[in-house]
């Protein structure tokens, strides 16, 4: 895998629950897991309905070297450009042990990041 692709910063997050809150309510954070070099493809747009409601989701295409996301699951985060994308899917290359392709969800989508 050439190296000189991956030329976007990310930040894997995890799901960390802390104490409660003052209503007794359990405080979860996002701590960061892993930072990382990614090539990232948007693969996708599209509108999807919930409940009534529009959205848009986009669907990003992350690859990272095999090495470097060693230990990540589908219940963690990437944080890229300011915005937190949902994986989806991993997808490690067991064969040559070079890259995993990470397939991840952005719903409302804002151009730039968040402000």
């Amino acid at each position: 895998m050439r190296s000189g692709r991956n030329r976007a910063e990310v930040q894997i997050l995890h799901m960390q629950e802390g104490t409660t809150d003052e209503y007794g309510v359990p405080a979860t954070t996002w701590p960061v897991f892993i930072e990382a070099n990614a090539s990232v493809f948007i693969k996708r747009g599209g509108e999807q309905f919930k409940n009534g409601v529009s959205y848009s989701a986009d669907t990003a295409v992350f690859t990272f070297r095999y090495e470097d996301v060693d230990g990540i699951n589908s219940t963690m985060r990437i944080n890229f450009d300011g915005q937190l994308y949902e994986i989806k899917s991993i997808l490690p290359d067991l064969m040559k042990h070079e890259s995993t392709i990470v397939d991840a969800v952005i719903y409302n989508a804002q151009q730039g990041g968040t402000p």
